[in-house]
């Protein structure tokens, strides 16, 4: 039954994510990552910041695609749980071998959701570096810092599955 719960989480972390690119791109499309522009002027003429229509339209699409297919089944899980197995397939090892690429992964994930957590503001840097103007404002660069710091939890909340599936083949 934790092994739901650790999978629930993750998937809600991740759809979190999902809806929090949606809820930039609708209320701060200027604050959102920078896309490369080949042959595109960097001079504007206008004295006000265009409203971005196609960009907020984007945005409140991904935000209730996210919402209904991905956040709602999630809250529902977590108010009304149930045991179902959560497995990854069957494994080409055989049955009572320990699965040391499962320890693998999960120190990965660890690994991976630390650096993340740890040095968000150099990966913050390198998302932004098609635009580095951007990061000036600071309200951008701690926006993106704590939303790649959730996703290094994320990372680390969903190693446990692997790890614990490590675990139950060390002791079959």
């Amino acid at each position: 039954m934790l092994e739901n719960w650790v999978f629930t989480t993750a998937f809600l972390l991740v759809s979190l994510l999902f809806l929090f690119h949606g809820c930039v791109l609708i209320f701060a499309p200027r604050r959102y990552i920078p896309i490369y522009s080949y042959g595109e002027s960097t001079l504007r003429l206008a004295r006000k910041p265009p409203f971005e229509f196609g960009k907020r339209l984007s945005g409140l699409l991904l935000s209730g695609v996210v919402l209904a297919a991905f956040v709602r089944p999630a809250i529902v899980w977590m108010l009304h749980p149930r045991p179902s197995p959560v497995s990854g397939g069957t494994s080409p090892f055989p049955q009572g071998m320990a699965r040391w690429d499962l320890l693998g992964v999960a120190i990965l994930g660890v690994i991976i959701g630390l650096l993340l957590f740890t040095r968000a503001e150099v990966s913050v840097e390198l998302m932004f570096r098609a635009d580095r103007t951007k990061l000036q404002d600071k309200i951008t660069l701690r926006l993106w810092t704590v939303y790649l710091q959730v996703f290094g939890l994320m990372c680390m909340i969903w190693s446990l599955l692997p790890a614990a599936d490590f675990l139950k083949s060390l002791h079959s």
